[in-house]
C-alpha cells in the first residue's frame, strides 16, 4: 500500500510539473488571491499556502484537485493571465484558455480515484465550485451546471446546511463551511 502512495504521489508531482511549470503556478496562485479571492473566498490563505509551499499537492489528490481549479479559474476569468504565463514559462502548451481548462479538467477526472468521494471535504466542494466558475467563464454551461450540482451535493452531505455540524469544528472549518454555503446557494444556476 505504500508504494501505491509513494507511486501516487510521484505521479501528481510529475502530472502537475507536466501541466504547467512552477513559477507559471506561483504566478496563477498569488493572481487568484490578488483578484480572485475577493470575489470567491472558497480557501482559507494561511492554510492554502502552508500546504502549497510544503508540497500537499503531491501527496494529497484533494489539495491536488483544488491547486488544479484556482490554476484554471484564475487563467480562464482574469483579462491577460494567459499571455503572462506564456511570457513567465515560453513552453507554456496552452493557445488559449479554453483549451487549458479542457486539460486540466480532464486531468482530474483522469487522477481521482474510485474512493475520492468517500470522505468529504471543504477542499472537494472549492474545486467543483471553482471549476464551476471556469467552465461558465468559457461558456460551458452545461459543464459548469455539473460542477455546481457536484458542490451542491458535497455541501449537502457534509450537512453544512445544519448549524448544529459546526459544533466540534475548529473555527477555520467553521468559516469556510459558512462561506462555502452562501457562496453556492447564491450562486444558483
Amino acid at each position: 500500500m505504500q508504494d501505491l502512495a509513494q507511486k501516487r504521489a510521484c505521479n501528481l508531482s510529475q502530472e502537475l510539473e507536466l501541466f504547467c511549470a512552477t513559477p507559471v503556478a506561483d504566478f496563477l496562485i498569488q493572481s487568484f488571491l490578488d483578484h480572485l479571492y475577493p470575489l470567491a473566498p472558497a480557501v482559507h490563505i494561511p492554510s492554502f499556502l502552508t500546504d502549497y509551499q510544503d508540497n500537499r499537492q503531491s501527496r494529497d489528490i484533494k489539495f491536488f484537485t483544488l491547486l488544479m481549479s484556482v490554476l484554471l479559474v484564475t487563467a480562464c476569468t482574469l483579462s491577460g493571465a494567459l499571455e503572462q504565463c506564456k511570457e513567465l514559462d515560453p513552453a507554456f502548451r496552452f493557445a488559449n484558455c479554453k483549451e487549458m481548462l479542457e486539460a486540466g479538467d480532464w486531468l482530474i477526472r483522469q487522477l481521482i480515484p474510485s474512493d475520492y468521494y468517500d470522505d468529504l471535504s471543504i477542499d472537494q466542494w472549492a474545486s467543483h465550485f471553482l471549476l464551476m466558475l471556469a467552465t461558465g467563464q468559457q461558456g460551458l454551461m452545461r459543464r459548469a451546471n455539473m460542477h455546481h450540482a457536484q458542490a451542491t451535493s458535497i455541501l449537502r452531505q457534509m450537512n453544512l446546511h445544519r448549524v448544529s455540524t459546526y459544533h466540534g469544528l475548529d473555527k477555520i472549518k467553521q468559516q469556510l463551511g459558512k462561506k462555502a454555503l452562501w457562496m453556492n446557494f447564491t450562486t444558483v444556476r
